[in-house]
């Protein structure tokens, strides 16, 4: 076998990154776009030690699962990659892979009590990211192309409002009629790089314009034509960016109209959301999540519960409503003042935040802890925690987690001393391989 040889390909499977999987002659071979069933013809594009990557040419046995996506360019874009399967099996894939994933890593059987999915899968996200960029003589606004810096023209998100669309497409004219120019990352130069924009539950915008330079031209008359034509917009804001990265940190934030922030609603509590907050960008799943979560939980009135890795307080101040003291814990500090901010508007006076580290702040407390919620990033949470809980002997732990592989790692680390009582998976973003985890344990 050779690069751009075709061969015959069944899809067996989809790994975590959403590409079919099949084999060939006993190699594996990894297809964006196969569908579990499918029977296609494939070029080889790439080839490896043990398997190789392969583009679709022509398929010759369409998977019962397979589905027109609903979106135009969701083969370029690649941040959809399972919009061409069928929403429920999409739910069975994430099963099937919490499950393998367990056992792989973690070397436990567990079972999924259930996988939480949506009812309307699309138009789901609260907050949409999106970058400038230049063909010929035009600026354009959309997403990155799988794997490049190469910019796709926006159409219509499926994942967003699509007012949000709208408003982005509209800035980006605006950006054409006044001769603004576009942030290229290998000179280091040019003025716009992203636009974010985030929507509350009343419908009301936040846009905040991301840019290397300081100044923008014509800059307030992009904001009053923002305004007129947009009443849904309620302020706009500049974050500077001046380093040879797109990672949001160490910017400068500018407000150049409104308040600049945004009130959003959770269960029953209001929410101040800033450019920059970590705030869940899918409500509708968050809410099934959280109360998931508090029935996992059981609290009790006497309880005393700590939300360790709590943001902007969003799950301590849900559950002080349950308990007699809710603590939130949080290396960030914006967050943990968000957080204070957020109690003091709620009027909560049972709930209490701490700037640090987890595995220190819980040693700190006079109280047992009755439960303890954990809902680190991506990298699972730190061993020094796991091995402070362990050492605190904490009745029960709620761990939420978006990623199943360090998941899995920690659970095992747990194992011995916790026994798992519950699994439920909640799909906070259909159409993508990504998934959210909430485990039950209990002290042994």
């Amino acid at each position: 076998m050779k690069i751009t040889d075709t061969i015959k390909l069944e899809c067996e499977d989809i790994n975590h990154q959403g590409m079919g999987v099949g084999r060939y002659q006993g190699f594996l071979f990894f297809v964006p776009g196969l569908i579990i069933g499918d029977v296609a013809i494939v070029e080889i594009v790439e080839l490896k030690k043990n398997y190789g990557f392969g583009k679709i040419k022509e398929i010759l046995k369409i998977s019962p699962y397979r589905i027109e996506p609903a979106c135009p360019i969701y083969s370029e874009c690649g941040g959809c990659s399972l919009l061409s399967l069928d929403y429920q099996e999409q739910l069975n894939l994430k099963v099937r892979m919490a499950e393998a994933t367990f056992n792989r890593i973690g070397h436990l059987k567990l079972k999924v009590d259930a996988i939480i999915g949506m009812e309307n899968p699309f138009r789901y996200r609260n907050k949409a990211l999106f970058t400038f960029g230049r063909i010929k003589d035009e600026i354009v606004c959309g997403y990155y192309r799988q794997g490049t810096n190469e910019v796709i023209p926006l159409v219509d998100c499926k994942t967003t409002p699509h007012l949000s669309t709208e408003i982005a497409l509209y800035i980006k004219d605006l950006a054409n009629l006044y001769g603004l120019s576009v942030y290229d990352n290998t000179t280091d130069s040019g003025l716009l790089r992203q636009l974010m924009l985030r929507v509350n539950r009343d419908g009301e915008y936040m846009v905040a314009m991301i840019t290397r330079d300081d100044e923008i031209p014509h800059c307030n008359e992009i904001v009053t034509e923002l305004l007129e034509r947009y009443h849904e917009i309620k302020t706009i804001q500049q974050i500077v960016n001046r380093k040879n990265s797109n990672a949001l940190i160490d910017t400068e934030m500018r407000t150049l109209t409104g308040p600049g922030v945004l009130i959003d609603h959770l269960m029953g509590l209001s929410f101040i959301v800033s450019s920059q907050s970590f705030f869940q960008t899918n409500l509708y799943q968050t809410e099934k999540l959280y109360k998931k979560v508090i029935d996992y939980a059981k609290p009790q009135p006497t309880d005393i519960i700590v939300d360790a890795y709590c943001g902007v307080g969003t799950m301590t101040l849900i559950f002080a409503a349950y308990c007699r003291k809710a603590y939130g814990i949080e290396v960030m500090s914006e967050a943990i003042s968000d957080a204070r901010d957020n109690a003091k508007m709620n009027n909560i006076k049972n709930a209490e935040f701490f700037l640090g580290k987890a595995e220190l702040e819980i040693t700190k407390l006079d109280s047992p802890i009755d439960i303890l919620i954990v809902d680190p990033p991506r990298k699972g949470c730190d061993q020094v925690l796991l091995n402070s809980i362990i050492k605190q002997n904490i009745k029960k732990i709620i761990y939420i987690s978006c990623d199943v592989a360090t998941l899995a790692r920690d659970l095992a680390y747990l194992a011995p001393y916790y026994k798992i009582e519950g699994v439920t998976l909640v799909d906070m973003f259909p159409h993508s391989m990504h998934v959210e985890t909430a485990v039950m344990m209990s002290r042994k």
